[in-house]
């Protein structure tokens, strides 16, 4: 039987360092949100009215397909996302698989 363990840290973090946490969790969420209304709409308007049609072969969008929605489309929705580490909307955008 494999034992875990977890580690509970107390952070201290300056003003500057509060901002960035805010900077980062909004911009996660702001990606999380945009990565569900978008898969939704896509549901909608495009594989719902597929399937019934009776045409099975029409997908949902996957996690690659959003991450790279979110690339091309991240000038125009988020400017301001330069300021944060790339990594945060990506990995925020990478929902599961919606119907």
């Amino acid at each position: 039987m494999q034992i875990r363990a977890g580690v509970k840290v107390e952070l201290a973090p300056t003003a500057e360092q509060r901002q960035l946490f805010a900077s980062y969790a909004g911009t996660a969420r702001f990606a999380y949100n945009w990565a569900i209304t978008t898969r939704q709409e896509h549901y909608l308007t495009v594989v719902k009215p597929a399937r019934e049609r009776g045409d099975e072969s029409v997908k949902s969008l996957s996690g690659i397909d959003l991450i790279n929605r979110w690339n091309r489309e991240k000038e125009t929705l988020a400017p301001w996302w330069r300021d944060i580490s790339c990594q945060v909307a990506p990995q925020a955008s990478s929902i599961p698989r919606w119907p």
